[in-house]
């Protein structure tokens, strides 16, 4: 059972009702989708709906991406020069690029979506934020911890940055972008 208020005020009037009554009150549908689904921009169920990315959620992975590979960047040039060696030192500067080139490039797929929703625009987001996540993450442990394991998560996050790739290549070829 869904409620639906026309207007603030008799939503109000309406939770008031049940709490006098004591049953519980009628969640909307996109209360009932959970936390995840609201932060995605409020719509889908309890499974993951691509075109559901928000560009709120897109664009505030970017900045913080971004963000974060100046400073991984500032952090391999001031304080890890000299303190790891020159293979370490190499992934850990091909992690900042990544990022920072996957941050750019969320930027102007979070620009498409403020304008239109779209599964491949969704896929091509989620992806690159996934693949920001394993490819340039596993890169800095890495480099910081030289625990080798880590580095079989880095190729995941490489078909993940693939995949964003095609996701937008695939809305391009398919949209009308006139």
């Amino acid at each position: 059972m869904t409620y639906r208020a026309a207007a603030p005020h008799l939503a109000l009037r309406a939770t008031l009702a049940h709490r006098e009554r004591g049953t519980r009150v009628p969640l909307s549908r996109r209360e009932r989708a959970g936390p995840i689904a609201l932060a995605m921009g409020g719509r889908g169920a309890a499974v993951l709906n691509l075109s559901a990315i928000s560009a709120r959620l897109a664009l505030a992975f970017a900045a913080m991406s971004g963000l974060m590979a100046v400073a991984m960047g500032t952090v391999a040039a001031h304080i890890l020069q000299g303190r790891i060696d020159a293979e370490a030192l190499g992934w850990f500067d091909t992690g900042v690029r990544y990022q920072m080139w996957h941050a750019i490039a969320l930027v102007g797929v979070a620009a498409f979506l403020a304008r239109r929703q779209g599964r491949a625009l969704g896929a091509a987001a989620l992806a690159w934020m996934v693949g920001t996540v394993l490819f340039s993450g596993s890169l800095y442990v890495l480099a910081l911890t030289g625990f080798r394991p880590v580095a079989m998560i880095t190729p995941l996050g490489g078909i993940a940055f693939l995949i964003g790739w095609a996701s937008l290549a695939s809305y391009a070829l398919r949209a009308r972008l006139g």
